[in-house]
């Protein structure tokens, strides 16, 4: 689902793609008087005065593992913007490459943000500050918010299995994709929060798939498919030195 919104009541968004938005405020989405809760979403190359991501007004939103990059702002707040009397949650979520910053917030007890990858930085248990080393965030093209985006992450990511299980809601299960949402890495250190019986979510919107590479896995995300062939094609004939 490729679309932006204005929300004012508690509603359940969950697997969805805002890109390529334009508004005076809240580029992806304008919460405003809701409480409602955003789940396995993406984020990118919205724009707007102010909010270029999420705008939060009077709301008590809860988001969780989504991703937002590429967004900006011509005043401030690339990828979150809180205003007074709110206290939105974000958890598990990427915040990188957002301009001309991600987080600005002028409540004095919001947002809450805990194991999270933001650039710049951000005061919270489990909050990073490193790349999130995405696949390919502009895609071949060069282009944010375009189809050949790939946001995955790569093996080497800081955000594998550096989320905390307590905040992804019952019942989900899968990613954006559609993909297991709770998969072990064995070749990355376990730094965020697990619960019984199941391995340690990842940051963002896209859980990595644990598999064995392969030299036809040419993007490093746990599978072959087109994009492996696409990478190949694009980089054929380049030099390795």
């Amino acid at each position: 689902m490729y679309s932006s919104g204005f929300v004012t009541s508690s509603k359940t968004v969950t697997n969805c793609i805002f890109t390529m938005n334009t508004a005076s405020n809240g580029g992806g989405i304008y919460f405003i008087n809701s409480n409602p809760s955003v789940m396995n979403c993406v984020f990118v190359a919205n724009t707007s005065s102010t909010g270029g991501g999420l705008y939060v007004s009077t709301s008590n939103p809860m988001v969780t593992n989504c991703t937002f990059t590429q967004n900006s702002a011509s005043s401030t707040g690339g990828g979150v913007y809180n205003t007074a009397l709110s206290i939105p949650t974000l958890t598990n979520c990427i915040l990188w490459g957002d301009l001309p910053n991600e987080v600005v917030n002028i409540d004095s007890d919001g947002p809450v943000i805990t194991y999270c990858d933001v650039q710049g930085g951000f005061l919270g248990v489990g909050n990073i500050d490193t790349d999130p080393m995405f696949i390919d965030a502009t895609g071949t093209d060069n282009i944010p918010g375009t189809e050949d985006d790939n946001l995955r992450l790569i093996l080497d990511s800081p955000c594998i299995d550096a989320g905390d299980n307590r905040a992804v809601p019952l019942g989900i299960t899968t990613d954006l994709e559609g993909q297991f949402r709770f998969v072990n890495v064995p070749a990355s250190a376990d730094t965020g929060v697990c619960t019984p019986g199941a391995p340690i979510v990842d940051m963002g919107a896209y859980e990595l798939q644990a598999s064995p590479l392969c030299p036809s896995d040419a993007d490093r995300d746990g599978d072959v498919d087109l994009d492996d062939l696409q990478l190949l094609l694009f980089n054929f004939g380049t030099s390795c030195n």
